[in-house]
């Protein structure tokens, strides 16, 4: 009878003397028998320990009176233990006559909702296709393989290469993307051919002057592996760099694996579809500029929409994350490239990187590269900073001169999060406020590559409004949606 005032959102469950508290989303399909009686308590319930590590895991929990630990394989909590952790803690802080003792029932609901509110007991880990080595060594065993890698492409703690050359797979070849096999080096700059040390595998540039593998690259291999963290964005040139590898190793009888990972831009779609019209490296396929992919799902789409030459003929395998959705908030453990050092400039980027078809730097040479905008011109701004030389940017944008304009670092990444679309506005702010508007675009129309399509640049030249420019792409942007559902591997 003391349960039936609780809030709403609490499922509440009595009989016989047993009865289970829990939220609503966290404690579905619980066995009855998972819950304990008074009697059964004093019986089976004198200890319960249990260690909460620092990544916010219940191990080494055990359930008194039973030999095995209700932990899955990803160290989280069961919902039949979580269950009887709920049940030990109300009959040790509150008592019969509840109305008597308002102190216990508020130690409840404070412990209650620390469980709760924590996710400690629901949270499963992400586990990226990299990790799954039980799924990926059996279709490796006996083969050479060639990896199309680079710094973010780790197992565990370690780089795959290194992995798979510890467990005796035979690495043949390595495929360096933008950037470099070790991931240091400028945008742009050209990768040069060369060896991994610790394997003595070859390295073949993938950015430099040809981005497309030629079928002598793939000698000796029976299989390629692509593992790169994307940001979700469609100018980011790794998926080009997928693209072209599905590509050729359609044409010349490769199977490919990809090994996914969670997309940090996941959980939205937005921007103009590319015109082909436009197609280039930073924009190789029909996407908008956030495509709501992960780098598996957009090998699904390439080759199921035959967006790649002779896809038809690609023995394509992808090895999906577990326990990942696309609105899975994902902090990225290693930058993605040497501009983009945190989640906010991830979370940033597809809105910011119009700007490098601007006359704006974007903060590359500084220590907030896609967090800043700025202009040496820009005389309504006070905010400033000075590019300087540093990893990744040798020759920055206006180094050694001040920039005046916008800082994006007061932005929490939850908003960013929120905030599901692209930010027009800004660039439309920054037209406006320009003291010479001639020279506010770049003159090789880089803006056009970037966005897919000269309707952006022309329509702020114009003076249209965000609203009005949002309304040019909805439509390509929703004909886009309808092909992506068919290749989602995840909710």
């Amino acid at each position: 009878r003391q349960l039936d005032n609780l809030p709403g959102n609490l499922v509440k469950t009595r009989s016989a003397g047993h009865h289970i508290i829990g939220n609503t989303g966290q404690l579905r399909n619980i066995p009855r028998d998972t819950s304990f009686g008074i009697d059964e308590r004093r019986k089976c319930i004198n200890h319960l320990p249990a260690v909460v590590d620092n990544n916010g895991y219940l191990g080494d929990a055990l359930v008194p009176g039973s030999s095995s630990r209700s932990l899955n394989v990803n160290n989280t909590i069961q919902p039949d233990f979580f269950a009887k952790i709920l049940i030990f803690v109300v009959e040790q802080f509150v008592p019969a006559n509840v109305t008597q003792n308002t102190n216990c029932l508020k130690k409840f609901f404070v412990l209650f909702w620390l469980l709760v509110s924590s996710d400690i007991c629901a949270q499963q880990r992400v586990v990226s296709g990299a990790d799954r080595l039980d799924v990926l060594l059996p279709l490796l065993s006996g083969k050479q393989a060639g990896l199309v890698v680079n710094h973010t492409s780790l197992s565990g703690e370690s780089h795959l290469c290194d992995t798979l050359n510890s467990l005796g797979i035979c690495v043949a070849r390595i495929f360096a993307p933008e950037h470099g096999f070790r991931g240091k080096a400028d945008a742009g700059e050209e990768i040069r051919d060369g060896a991994d040390m610790r394997t003595g595998a070859p390295v073949i540039s993938l950015y430099g002057k040809r981005k497309k593998p030629v079928p002598g690259d793939f000698d000796g291999l029976d299989v390629v592996i692509f593992d790169i963290q994307d940001v979700g964005a469609r100018f980011y040139t790794y998926i080009s760099t997928l693209f072209y590898v599905m590509e050729a190793c359609a044409e010349n009888g490769i199977p490919l694996i990809v090994l996914d990972r969670p997309n940090p831009n996941g959980h939205y779609v937005d921007g103009p579809v590319l015109d082909t019209r436009f197609a280039s490296f930073v924009g190789i396929a029909p996407l908008p500029v956030v495509h709501g992919c992960t780098v598996g799902e957009l090998a699904r789409l390439f080759k199921g929409e035959n967006w790649i030459n002779k896809g038809y003929l690609l023995d394509l395998k992808v090895i999906p994350c577990l326990h990942y959705r696309h609105d899975t908030p994902w902090e990225l453990s290693v930058k993605p490239s040497p501009n983009l050092p945190s989640t906010r400039s991830v979370l940033l980027y597809p809105s910011l990187c119009l700007f490098e078809g601007t006359a704006f730097s974007v903060g590359r040479g500084t220590d907030w590269p896609f967090e800043v905008i700025g202009h040496p011109q820009s005389v309504t701004d006070t905010f400033t900073f000075v590019p300087k030389t540093n990893e990744g940017n040798r020759a920055p944008l206006f180094e050694g001169s001040v920039c005046r304009g916008r800082d994006f670092r007061a932005i929490s990444t939850d908003s960013l999060r929120r905030n599901q679309h692209i930010n027009i506005e800004w660039l439309l702010d920054a037209w406006y406020r320009f003291p010479d508007r001639s020279l506010f675009f770049r003159e090789d129309k880089f803006l056009d590559r970037l966005a897919g399509t000269d309707q952006l640049r022309m329509m702020i030249q114009d003076g249209c409004s965000e609203a009005e420019i949002r309304q040019t792409w909805q439509w390509d942007l929703d004909i886009f949606r309808q092909i992506r559902q068919k290749y989602l591997l995840y909710d």
